[in-house]
């Protein structure tokens, strides 16, 4: 039997939600006084960690080697971290809405560059 989320369709919603509701949790916790760089790590060490156990109940394991740990560290950073601390750090000023707007036409000019 085929789950929702072993389909290309349940996959697009499950990520779709998650993304959607990053913003506003992260507008909440910049008004709880939550600092953004605090609140991009959290996201980003749940990410990882969920990620890394969904890994390891499948009994995969990685062989971690300092090539790939370099790999992992530059490409969570250029792809994850960054962009995270710098949309947590839009939202006081830009408000959720506006910066959302922005996170998700950066695809699309990546498209349009290519």
């Amino acid at each position: 039997m085929k789950f929702l989320w072993d389909s290309a369709i349940g996959l697009l919603v499950v990520t779709g939600g998650l993304l959607g509701m990053t913003l506003p949790f992260g507008k909440l916790a910049t008004a709880a006084g939550v600092p953004a760089m605090l609140w991009a790590f959290i996201i980003s060490v749940g990410a990882g960690g969920v990620l890394l156990l969904a890994l390891l109940l499948r009994g995969d394991r990685i062989r971690l080697t300092p090539h790939k740990l370099r790999y992992f560290f530059i490409t969570a950073a250029i792809s994850y971290a960054i962009p995270n601390l710098l949309m947590f750090s839009a939202i006081p000023h830009l408000g959720a809405g506006y910066t959302g707007i922005m996170f998700t036409l950066s695809p699309v000019i990546t498209l349009v560059f290519s």
